[in-house]
């Protein structure tokens, strides 16, 4: 018989607003969160697997009321049980619905058919959710991030492990492919969203909306059918030899990228799986294109793909008014925002063959009313465009220009065979602006464009000479030389920001900066 059918069995365990904890099903969940919502966390979701679980519960829920063609509304968990079994009818009734399910014929919860029919085509994997072959992050003894931690997994610990697997997985080895909705085996699926807060309810509400809204456009533009396209691509078999085309999908398809099953074994349920020789979805021409509501296109049609550095202040420069990306569904101000929003960004660092993920990132940007009403109107989105383009280039202009060959004369004096690394001190700069680009940003939008600027120069100039007084502590000087360095890199540091700065050393108020303090004697100088 199946096992642990998630349409009745009070598998996810959540902790309530009240303060108590309690456990719903998978319709009680989506009835919670599409009326009032009342849950504060899932108690046994991990950080990097919620965005996985958020926008697949808002994809279900999109997928059921286009499936009955229902508006959103206030259902209970009844009505959206018989929602989710209406969409998976010709399948069983629970069958698709439930973690473990002996018969191999039959689909499982984000597990495939098996159209070879026994478990000789499925290899052992682990009794353990967060087994590496299930795990997104790179999990080892070695890391920060442990393998196997999950001694004594419920049935909720399966289900977010199953999800994030099948919608979030990026290439990981020969026939273990990607996902459609990313840039390649190496990219990401990444999330560029507005919310009006973190609550898990007021995210599903307004996405749920905005994907209602949305979806002929993007069956338009995607070449989706308009209706009757596979949603729920766990429901097909699937041997690991045969792709299905976009055409034929549902806007919002729930994909799988792994063969894999859930069975009982002697310790409990152990999760199997099998290679697949081709890529469930073929879409590798579409370079993660695909109509995902959270993922910024840039102008090459590419889905966003983020790299080691994460979210930075140039990264989601770039993002919110760069030319060259388009943002998604769910990046747009929609109706029924409130005035002031959060900007929130989640993504793995892309994958490297030999080394894993460059990290997991996520960052949270409040947008103050104004700044949400300067990005509706078109006039005040290309003022903030060019007031936060000319940031960033001023900042670039200071570290390549006067930081750098400051840093590259302070470390000659150290050694002329070898060279100091100059990064990290780069590095350093560029982390104390990313604290303060944006709420500067914000807080000269409606100032004079002139003086807003100069100001913006002559904090990141400070802050430039702060690190190279750091530096100036740091770095291995003999006596004999020590001097003479610090004066050297300290005057270049001040020539060269008169060259590349000059209106703001010509303004009247600027001698080493209106707020600078001047250069202090570093330790040791008498």
């Amino acid at each position: 018989m199946p096992m642990h059918d998630l349409l009745i069995e009070p598998a996810f365990q959540v902790t309530l607003r009240s303060g108590r904890s309690g456990t719903l099903t998978l319709p009680g969940v989506i009835a919670s969160l599409a009326r009032d919502d009342d849950i504060v966390s899932f108690d046994h979701l991990r950080p990097h697997q919620q965005h996985a679980w958020h926008a697949f519960l808002v994809q279900l829920a999109a997928i059921a009321l286009s499936d009955a063609g229902s508006p959103l509304d206030s259902a209970d968990e009844s009505t959206w049980r018989d929602r989710l079994r209406h969409l998976t009818h010709k399948h069983g009734d629970h069958a698709p619905w439930c973690l473990v399910v002996e018969d191999l014929s039959l689909p499982a919860f984000m597990q495939p058919p098996v159209p070879e029919g026994h478990l000789e085509a499925l290899e052992k994997v682990s009794v353990f959710p967060d087994a590496p072959a299930l795990e997104l992050l790179s999990v080892a003894r070695q890391h920060d991030v442990k393998a196997t931690r999950v001694a004594a997994p419920d049935s909720d610990h399966w289900a977010y492990a199953l999800v994030g697997l099948q919608t979030m997985q990026a290439y990981s080895g020969s026939n273990q492919h990607a996902i459609a909705r990313m840039d390649g085996g190496a990219g990401t699926r990444s999330c560029v969203a507005l919310a009006p807060g973190l609550d898990f309810g007021l995210r599903f509400r307004r996405d749920l909306a905005v994907l209602l809204e949305v979806r002929q456009e993007l069956a338009a533009q995607y070449g989706y059918p308009a209706a009757g396209g596979l949603a729920l691509l766990w429901v097909e078999p699937w041997d690991g030899s045969a792709s299905l085309p976009l055409s034929r999908l549902d806007p919002y398809f729930i994909e799988v990228c792994r063969r894999v099953r859930l069975m009982v074994g002697a310790k409990g349920i152990e999760a199997r799986t099998a290679p697949s020789a081709q890529p469930r979805i073929a879409a590798k021409a579409a370079r993660g294109n695909t109509g995902d509501p959270w993922a910024p296109v840039s102008a090459e049609g590419k889905a966003l793909t983020v790299h080691k550095d994460g979210f930075s202040y140039r990264e989601l420069e770039k993002l919110l008014f760069g030319r060259d990306w388009t943002p998604g569904p769910a990046q747009r101000v929609a109706r029924g925002d409130p005035p002031a929003l959060l900007l929130l960004a989640v993504s793995f660092g892309h994958r490297r063959r030999l080394t894993g993920l460059e990290g997991f990132h996520e960052r949270l940007l409040p947008l103050p009313g104004r700044v949400v009403r300067n990005l509706t109107a078109a006039e005040g989105r290309d003022l903030l465009a060019q007031m936060a383009k000319q940031r960033v280039e001023a900042v670039q202009r200071l570290q390549r220009n006067v930081l750098r060959p400051s840093l590259g004369v302070l470390f000659k004096g150290w050694s002329r065979a070898v060279a100091l690394d100059r990064d990290p001190w780069l590095r350093r700069h560029d982390a104390a602006v990313d604290q303060l680009f944006f709420p500067r940003l914000w807080r000269d939008l409606e100032r004079g464009a002139l003086e807003a600027q100069l100001e913006w120069e002559r904090e990141i100039i400070e802050l430039g000479r702060t690190v190279l007084r750091e530096a100036q502590e740091s770095v291995p000087l003999a006596t004999a030389r020590r001097y003479r360095a610090f004066a050297a890199a300290e005057g270049l540091f001040e020539a060269l920001a008169r060259r590349h700065f000059p209106d703001l050393f010509a303004h009247k108020e600027v001698t080493h900066g209106h707020n600078a303090q001047p250069w202090s004697d570093p330790p040791g100088r008498p």
